[in-house]
């Protein structure tokens, strides 16, 4: 196997007494609707989108008319979009889901996983329960592939496979949104079994930018179900992934004019609907290389927000107090920070 790293630049340092003790590389790149903007590293690397890709399958169902078909309710499709925490309220969205199909959960092939929440998941063992696929972070996500395999009139036990009819809707949206042919997507297997999307972090990106001001020339449906998307996590922002995670948060905080979702491997994207400074909106992409630098994506995100004037002062000082970049003791005491060391430059049109 040939290792290519690329060109990942540093990111983020971490100090403690003084001391840089660890640096976070990675890569970051900004569009808008149109095309690139700004980097840091080579935004041209190839990266798998893992859960950032939910809330374009989602996409697919609700511009098959699926919300409609089903009765979705607005938590519903957030939970559809989500890594969910495995939080009873979570759990009892996804078999609420079923029961509108109506379909047997026993139909979800995410495989078996222990909440994420602890509490949840000690409560299931106090029970005498074992964590079945329903609790999987990915079972809202595979209850809106069933749904739209369904709604399609194919087999649902095969809806994971590549071929699959749901599958390949999911493929075509991502593809467009991408401004990519489907064909040039090379397809891997997800944590949860399902395809995994492989592009340039800036086609991520892009992606991204056009949930919040999808082009006018592309189909009348897909501005709406878009929108629908956006209004639904906005409102329900800790059924995306759960209180105090990054997504959740940043949605909460830009309350409906900004969409962002995290993925495995330390990534995460975001869009930012058009402003005075961004008339064609924002489209962000992180990536860390090492995959576990969640607190180096994170501080990166917010060094973006404020490099980039994104939001107002107040939601970007809100994002800064609930994602604090201190390193303390056990006890409390401050003794480092993360600190990011990297600058936004801007992007040369590419032929």
């Amino acid at each position: 196997m040939h290792l290519n790293m690329g060109f990942h630049t540093p990111l983020a340092a971490v100090t403690r007494s003084g001391v840089v003790e660890s640096v976070h590389l990675g890569c970051i790149a900004v569009t808008d609707t149109t095309g690139p903007l700004f980097a840091a590293g080579d935004s041209t690397l190839p990266v798998f989108w893992r859960s950032t890709a939910k809330l374009h399958q989602a996409l697919a169902l609700l511009a098959a008319g699926g919300a409609d078909q089903y009765q979705l309710s607005e938590e519903e499709l957030a939970i559809i979009c989500a890594s969910h925490n495995g939080e009873p309220r979570h759990v009892a969205l996804v078999r609420s889901i079923f029961r509108k199909l109506p379909e047997d959960p026993a139909l979800l092939r995410c495989g078996a996983q222990e909440p994420f929440n602890a509490v949840a998941a000690h409560e299931l063992y106090c029970r005498g329960e074992k964590p079945s696929p329903i609790h999987n972070c990915c079972s809202g996500n595979h209850s809106g592939l069933i749904a739209l395999g369904k709604l399609l009139g194919a087999d649902l036990p095969t809806y994971d496979r590549v071929d699959h009819p749901a599958q390949r809707a999911a493929l075509s949206m991502i593809a467009r949104f991408a401004g990519l042919e489907p064909e040039e997507i090379t397809l891997g297997t997800d944590g949860c079994g399902i395809p995994s999307y492989l592009t340039s972090l800036e086609r991520l990106a892009l992606a991204y930018a056009r949930l919040l001001h999808v082009p006018k020339a592309w189909p009348g449906e897909l501005a709406p179900a878009a929108s629908q998307i956006v209004k639904a996590i906005a409102a329900h922002p800790t059924l995306i992934s759960g209180a105090g995670d990054f997504d959740a948060e940043l949605n909460r905080v830009f309350a409906g004019t900004a969409v962002c979702k995290t993925g495995a491997e330390a990534l995460c994207a975001a869009a930012f609907a058009p402003s005075a400074q961004w008339p064609n909106g924002l489209g962000l992409a992180i990536k860390v290389a090492d995959g576990l630098g969640v607190r180096g994506r994170n501080a990166a995100f917010l060094a973006c927000l404020d490099q980039l004037e994104i939001g107002t002062p107040e939601q970007r000082a809100e994002m800064r107090s609930v994602m604090p970049t201190k390193i303390t003791t056990r006890a409390g005491a401050e003794v480092g920070e993360i600190v990011p060391v990297f600058r936004l430059e801007k992007i040369v049109h590419r032929s």
